[in-house]
């Protein structure tokens, strides 16, 4: 099965995607390789969004590059565009790594506030390490390096 066509926006997130496997390298503290590329995904739906919206999480992904600093290459961030509880719309974002995925959301009005976007977007790159670190001493642990005794038993 063939698609008759390939949006421009998906071929460009390929190109970058391949562009990051290639460079590719051992993670930090193991000799376990793992893949170190991001991507940012704006869905479909935003690109129909009224109000300018995706002017907005566009903007909000550049103060989220800002806040991620030399991390983003090891985070994924995707954008989309739902409906809450009353069915108005809100914006999705959810970050990714090799350790697992957060989301919040945002109402539209919301992401024109640059200073309670990155407040936000801060606590949600929190909320990742934390699961990263969760993640690495778990790793530590059972390789037995987080042992406590010579013997790894704590005695």
């Amino acid at each position: 099965m063939r698609p008759e066509e390939v949006p421009t926006e998906l071929v460009t997130f390929l190109v970058d995607f391949a562009r990051r496997l290639a460079q590719s390298k051992p993670a930090p503290f193991t000799n376990e390789w793992r893949l170190i590329a991001s991507a940012t995904v704006f869905r479909a739906k935003l690109n129909h969004a009224e109000g300018g919206i995706k002017t907005l999480a566009e903007q909000a992904n550049g103060w989220l590059q800002d806040v991620l600093g030399d991390s983003r290459s090891l985070v994924s961030a995707e954008w989309d565009l739902a409906e809450d509880g009353r069915e108005r719309p809100v914006v999705v974002l959810t970050l990714s790594d090799f350790t697992g995925t957060v989301t919040t959301t945002f109402e539209p009005s919301e992401l024109a506030d640059e200073r309670r976007v990155r407040f936000r977007l801060t606590r949600l790159w929190g909320d990742l390490l934390r699961m990263r670190t969760h993640a690495e001493v778990r790793n530590l642990q059972l390789s037995g390096t987080g042992g406590g005794g010579a013997n790894g038993d704590g005695e």
